[in-house]
Formats: C-alpha cells, sequence, structure tokens
C-alpha cells in the first residue's frame, strides 16, 4: 500500500511539473534561451498566386495592425509548413509547394509572409523585416560550439524592427509552430 501511494505521489508530483513547464514554455524559454545574430538573408518577395490567395483568404477586408500581422504570419507558417532537418528550398515560393522546411525555410517564408502583409498594409515604412542567421545561446553558453555536424551550424530566425522607435520583435518561426513560443530574446 505504501508503495502504490509513493507511486501516486510521484506521479502527481511529474504531472504538476509538466503542466507548469507547459504553462510557463514561454517565460522559461525566454529566460534561458537567448539568440545572437551572426548574418543576414535576403527577404524574398511573395510571387507564388497559391500564397497570395492564402493569405487573402485569411486576411480581414480591411487593413490589420501589426500584431494581427504577427498573428496572421505565424498562422500561415505554422499551416504551411512541417520540420525537415533535409536540405530544401529557401526560396518561399517553393516552400508552398513542397511543405517542408528546415530553421531557414520556416525564417524565410515567415518573414516575406510579414513584409508583404506589411506592405499591403502600409506599415512597411514604420517596420523592417529581417531574416537574420543567428546562433543560440542557453544561459549565455553557445549551444553550436558543441556540435560538429553543418546541420547545428547556425540557426536563423526573423527579426522586426521599428524604424522610428528601434523597437526589435524576435521570432523563431520553428520554436513558434512546435513549442508555442512567439517572441525570443535577441542579445
Amino acid at each position: 500500500m505504501k508503495l502504490i501511494l509513493r507511486y501516486k505521489k510521484t506521479l502527481i508530483i511529474l504531472g504538476l511539473i509538466s503542466t507548469s513547464l507547459f504553462v510557463f514554455r514561454s517565460p522559461l524559454y525566454l529566460f534561458f534561451i537567448s539568440y545572437d545574430e551572426v548574418g543576414k538573408r535576403d527577404v524574398y518577395a511573395i510571387t507564388n498566386k497559391d500564397i497570395i490567395n492564402c493569405i487573402t483568404k485569411n486576411k480581414k477586408e480591411r487593413n490589420l495592425t501589426f500584431n494581427e500581422i504577427l498573428s496572421l504570419s505565424h498562422s500561415i507558417t505554422n499551416k504551411s509548413l512541417y520540420f525537415t532537418p533535409e536540405k530544401n528550398h529557401l526560396d518561399p515560393n517553393l516552400l508552398y509547394q513542397s511543405k517542408s522546411a528546415h530553421c531557414i525555410g520556416y525564417a524565410g517564408f515567415f518573414s516575406a509572409i510579414c513584409n508583404f502583409l506589411l506592405i499591403q498594409n502600409n506599415l512597411e515604412k514604420e517596420w523592417e523585416v529581417t531574416h537574420s542567421i543567428g546562433e543560440i545561446y542557453v544561459l549565455d553558453c553557445n549551444i553550436h560550439d558543441y556540435f560538429e555536424t553543418p546541420f547545428f551550424k547556425d540557426h536563423d530566425f526573423v527579426k522586426i524592427s521599428n524604424k522610428e522607435t528601434n523597437k526589435i520583435i524576435a521570432i523563431d518561426p520553428t520554436v513558434s509552430d512546435y513549442l508555442g513560443v512567439q517572441i525570443i530574446r535577441v542579445k
């Protein structure tokens, strides 16, 4: 009987810890994980008519706010792509057909959708989208130093900068898709 109670208490404690980690995943991620920008890639223009139709179908009739643009960019990226470590297209116009992407593709797709929506909503003079190449740090320790494979050479993310206030919002679309963490911290 004591053994059953001990297992029951252990399961309850593990359940509470798991629930807490899930509920507080974004603040924990922001606390433990940071990114350092080491380069940039070009932001592609959306030319694929299927992507434009997808955006138009999901966009409201009125102009979107900046937060609605971020939300819609997340939604379309997460619904359109799935992660693969395999080599694939970098151009979001081609990724929409193949559906598979790694971090470069996720960041390229998100940045292209976000930039397209900023232009459509006349916010491109206020906000600038950057497709960034970065390195990930866990508690200020660069994790890329511990891997020899090219897959962990770097990690792409997106920075959106307000041209007037210099406020920066950083997003890792890959992490957003799999962990639901919307905003990341840049050094």
